[in-house]
């Protein structure tokens, strides 16, 4: 049984059926691997500024927003164009 590092648990949630593509994915390519950082990070990012209340946080928190929806979108264009062949 493969162990699912935390960092790609989010995303499985997501894509589902690209579990075992997802697993590989994060074991063999650093790419990919920097891109789940990526948004680890954004995701933390937006969670803090949106808890906050002044102009500069809602702006911020815009921007953390819109930079998860173009993460989320390179996560599956890769995940469209990146299948391993390995089972794990």
């Amino acid at each position: 049984m493969a162990v699912v590092h935390p960092c790609i648990f989010e995303i499985i949630q997501k894509f589902p059926r690209q579990r075992q593509n997802i697993i590989g994915l994060h074991h063999n390519s650093q790419t990919f691997k920097s891109i789940c950082s990526d948004l680890n990070k954004c995701r933390d990012a937006h969670q803090y500024w949106s808890q906050l209340e002044s102009p500069e946080a809602k702006l911020r928190e815009q921007e953390y927003r819109e930079l998860l929806e173009n993460l989320w979108s390179e996560i599956e264009r890769y995940l469209q164009t990146n299948v391993t062949n390995r089972f794990y």
